[in-house]
């Protein structure tokens, strides 16, 4: 039940996201290819790399080692897009992100 109930919570997360999107805003993404290509990068290659140097340094159980390593492999997603929503940035951009970084897993 309680899996269902958070199911339904991303999904109304990320509708009500997809409403606040406009025909411009693909266009002005598509203008900057850079910025997808350096948050590609970002995500792809800098946070599992800076997660496992962290890992390294910082001492901790090789339960949370292993649980971090996998969280940074995963980047992007529901929370992502919805606090680059509220933080009023590119959403365009994170949910781009977002689906390249699904396709590419």
């Amino acid at each position: 039940m309680f899996e269902l109930l958070i199911q339904l919570s991303l999904a109304f997360i990320m509708f009500s996201i997809g409403l606040s999107v406009d025909f411009d805003d693909f266009k002005r993404v598509n203008k900057m290819p850079k910025s997808i290509v350096v948050g590609l990068l970002g995500q792809m290659l800098f946070l599992p790399l800076i997660t496992f140097v962290l890992v390294l340094i910082v001492p901790m159980r090789m339960e949370l080692q292993v649980g971090l390593i996998l969280l940074s492999l995963c980047p992007g997603g529901t929370t992502s897009n919805y606090l680059t929503y509220v933080m009023k940035a590119n959403s365009m951009l994170s949910t781009i992100l977002t689906t390249i970084n699904s396709g590419l897993i």
